[in-house]
């Protein structure tokens, strides 16, 4: 839960980045990417390994970690309203697999 919550943060400091330089840069959508993709590596969060989907990359070890890491910050840079939408939706199904057990 609390990488959940520190997906979510970095996903709103993504957004508040962004419209900080929206109105300053051509090409302000990259912005976002850029961030996300820099700063989920930096922190180690990675979206698949949460699920516990690892990402693996047969004789490199470490590089399943970080495109997992990679990709986890292009979703952080769709900002944290795209992020609740998906923790709704895995909830949901998660939900629905303990009331099927039931």
């Amino acid at each position: 839960m609390e990488i959940i919550l520190g997906l979510l943060v970095l996903a709103v400091i993504i957004e508040a980045v962004t419209q900080i330089f929206k109105g300053a840069l051509v090409g302000w959508e990259w912005v976002a990417i850029i961030f996300g993709v820099i700063l989920c590596p930096l922190t180690g969060i990675d979206v698949f390994t949460i699920l516990g989907l690892p990402l693996v990359v047969p004789g490199v070890p470490w590089l399943g970690g970080l495109i997992g890491s990679v990709l986890t910050g292009v979703m952080a840079s769709r900002g944290s309203s795209f992020l609740y939408d998906v923790w709704k939706r895995i909830r949901g199904l998660t939900e629905e697999q303990t009331a099927a057990r039931r």
